[in-house]
């Protein structure tokens, strides 16, 4: 049976990057999820994708309705893949299983099928950089509202299960001050019942800038201005529920990329049929 790839990719706003996109999906069923996307209309390369964009009319791919950034969440399947979009509302007009969007560009989410694989939801998270006069930057304040929308399918998940990634901007088990506001999502979504998938290392990251010594077990997924001489930072994850984690193959970087084309590489999460 095919196995199912889901790809988490922050694209670093560049056009050009669908074309990447198209090699790491490749030829079986798959699905991306992906961050800091450009707007693709009339991009040759995804015609035969199926697109489905964050954010909320008219600026579906604004992280904010009228921001200057450009670019924003979404879920891509190739075509042997079938999709569904749940219903999504602004938060104050959501009433019973209506997935909430209080932060247009934070989250695309999608349940998508194939022969052989239970109806699966996935959800592509951005943690957009918020920033308030004399307190700073945070990313977990848009989180935690993106899985506060999510509640319906964290209590009721399609029946394959529920996959979460993308890039959180925050940093997972850094033994520093900043663990007290970035755990609080981690922790957040284990309480929900989803654990990490990955990416995790296997002895600690050389150079890491975490605290935790012998301990760590980070995997670089990002570079700041595209240098890999950079601190290696993992930005980038992805977490799954039971039904999902039964059926994890692997959830990895993508051995072939590199930081030319996107300052963050792409995770790639591999799960086998639902009845194997």
């Amino acid at each position: 049976m095919t196995a199912l790839r889901v790809v988490s990719w922050n694209m670093a706003h560049r056009l050009e990057n669908w074309d990447e996109l198209r090699r790491l999906l490749g030829t079986g069923p798959a699905i991306g999820l992906v961050q800091e996307a450009a707007d693709p209309a009339g991009r040759p390369s995804v015609q035969d994708l199926s697109l489905m964009p964050g954010g909320v009319e008219p600026h579906p791919w604004s992280t904010r309705a009228g921001s200057l950034r450009s670019w924003s969440t979404a879920v891509v399947a190739t075509s042997d893949v079938v999709c569904r979009v749940p219903s999504q509302v602004a938060v104050q007009d959501a009433t019973g299983d209506d997935l909430a969007l209080s932060h247009p560009g934070s989250y695309a989410a999608a349940e998508v099928s194939i022969p052989g694989h239970d109806a699966l939801g996935v959800a592509s998270m951005y943690g957009v950089w918020d920033r308030q006069e004399g307190i700073g930057s945070y990313s977990e304040a848009t989180l935690h509202r993106t899985i506060s929308d999510l509640t319906p399918w964290l209590h009721r998940p399609p029946a394959g299960g529920l996959v979460i990634a993308g890039d959180f901007n925050c940093y997972l088990d850094y033994g520093d001050w900043w663990d007290g506001r970035y755990m609080t999502v981690f922790n957040r979504l284990n309480a929900y019942g989803l654990d990490l998938l990955g990416p995790t290392g296997t002895e600690p990251l050389a150079g890491c800038p975490c605290r935790l010594g012998p301990a760590c077990r980070h995997v670089q997924t990002y570079a700041h201005h595209h240098s890999a001489n950079s601190k290696p930072f993992q930005l980038d994850f992805a977490f799954g529920d039971a039904a999902v984690v039964s059926r994890l193959i692997d959830c990895a970087v993508d051995p072939d990329a590199d930081f030319e084309a996107s300052d963050h590489l792409p995770v790639v999460t591999t799960l086998r049929g639902s009845d194997e």
